[in-house]
C-alpha cells in the first residue's frame, strides 16, 4: 500500500539530514496532542521556522524537528524507518551508515537514543556518543547495504504505523477515484476474439496467432494481479474509512484550542496550564485568581462545547488556584 501512498503524495519520507532528533524521558504516561507538544518542546528546535512530528514509545517521547512545511498526509522520518528495521537485530550499538553523509543511529535496549548526521567521519563525535550512551559496539553499514535496509523498511510499513504518522485529514473518496481512473484493465475478451478470427481465416496467420496468445496470457496474468491489488486496496480503504468515522468526527484541535484562549481577557491574570483532547472530550486546566464560575459561563457560551463541568479546584497560594474543567466537544455534523 505504501507504493500507492507515495505515488499520490500522501506519504513523505523526510530525509535523515533534514531533521533534528530530540528525546524526552517521561515520568508518567501522557497522551500528547500536537498543540501540547508545540507548546512545551518548540524551544528545543535549532530551526527558526519549526515543524514537529513525534511518537511515544513506553516512557520515551521522540521528537523530530524540521524546517520546511511538507504538503503530505503522512510524514515519516527516515531515521525512524531505519530504527524500526535495525531494532530487529536486537543489538545495543552505534550504527554508522556510509552514504552521501554519514548517518548515525544509537540504539540501546530496543530504544532510539540519538540520531544525527556527519559531513565526514569523525572519531571524536563517535567516541562522545560511546561515552554518553555507554554503547561500545559500533556497526558500519555500507551504501548497498543501506539501500537494501531502506527498501526493506519501507516495504514493511504497516497500516497501523502509517496511522501513527497521519497529520492531515484524509479525503478517501478523492484518493480512490484518482487511483481507479488510472487503472486500465486488459481487453482480454477482444484480444481472444481477434486470435480466433485470424486462426479460422488463414493458416498462414498461425505465427501471428501464437504471438497474440502469448500477449493474451501475459495480460490475463496482469489482470489477476491487478484484481488482487484492488481487493487489498479496498480492505485498506475500509479500515481508513472506519478510522475517519471514529477519529475525525470532531472540530480540529487548533480551533478548539483557540476557543479556550478566546475566553481569557487581556487584563486577566489567567494562564492555561494544559489542554488535552481525547475521544470527543477536552480537559482544560487554568491558573487564575478569578471565581471558577466566570470561565464556566464563558465556556458554556461556546457553540462547539457542551456539558462544561468543574472537575476540581486546587489552591496554590494567596488567591491563585488551578481549576480543572472537563468539556464535551460538539460533533461537527451538529454544528453545521
Amino acid at each position: 500500500m505504501y507504493k500507492i501512498l507515495l505515488k499520490y503524495n500522501f506519504i513523505k519520507i523526510i530525509p535523515f539530514s533534514d531533521t533534528f532528533f530530540y528525546t524526552v524521558t517521561l515520568s508518567k504516561s501522557i497522551k500528547f496532542t500536537k498543540e501540547l507538544v508545540n507548546l512545551n518542546y518548540t524551544r528545543h528546535s535549532p530551526f527558526k521556522s519549526t515543524n514537529i512530528i513525534y511518537q511515544t514509545i513506553r516512557n520515551k517521547l521522540m521528537l523530530w524537528y524540521y524546517e520546511d512545511s511538507i504538503d503530505s498526509t503522512i510524514i515519516v522520518p527516515e531515521s525512524y524507518l531505519l530504527f524500526k528495521e535495525l531494532q530487529k537485530q536486537k543489538k545495543d550499538a552505534i550504527y554508522i551508515i556510509d552514504n552521501t553523509k554519514f548517518k548515525v543511529l544509537v540504539i540501546k535496549s530496543g530504544e532510539l537514543l540519538d540520531s544525527f548526521t556527519m559531513e565526514k567521519y569523525d572519531d571524536n563525535i563517535i567516541n562522545l556518543a560511546v561515552q554518553q550512551y555507554q554503547v561500545v559496539n559500533k556497526i558500519d553499514i555500507q551504501k548497498d547495504e543501506y539501500q537494501n535496509l531502506y527498501n526493506h523498511a519501507l516495504s514493511n510499513l504497516t497500516l497501523k504505523e502509517l496511522y501513527k504518522w497521519q497529520h492531515i485529514d484524509l479525503d478517501i473518496k478523492t484518493v480512490a477515484t484518482n487511483i481507479m481512473s488510472s487503472i486500465s484493465y486488459p481487453v482480454s475478451v477482444l484480444l481472444l476474439a481477434i486470435v480466433l478470427t485470424n486462426y479460422f481465416h488463414s493458416n498462414s496467420l498461425n505465427s501471428e496467432i501464437e504471438v497474440l496468445k502469448e500477449k493474451y496470457v501475459t495480460q490475463r496474468d496482469k489482470n489477476i494481479n491487478i484484481k488482487k491489488d484492488i481487493k487489498s486496496y479496498h480492505k485498506d480503504i475500509k479500515k481508513l474509512n472506519r478510522f475517519i468515522d471514529e477519529e475525525l468526527q470532531f472540530q480540529d484541535a487548533i480551533s478548539l484550542t483557540n476557543n479556550i484562549y478566546d475566553i481569557i481577557k487581556e487584563d486577566e491574570k489567567t494562564i492555561i496550564n494544559s489542554i488535552g483532547i481525547s475521544n470527543g472530550r477536552m480537559t482544560v486546566r487554568l491558573q487564575t485568581n478569578l471565581n471558577p464560575i466566570v470561565y464556566l459561563n464563558r465556556l458554556n457560551d461556546s457553540k462547539s462545547l457542551l456539558n462544561v463541568v468543574i472537575r476540581n479546584t486546587r489552591k496554590i497560594k494567596d488567591d491563585l488556584k488551578i481549576i480543572t474543567y472537563t468539556i464535551d466537544i460538539q460533533p461537527l455534523k451538529e454544528t453545521i
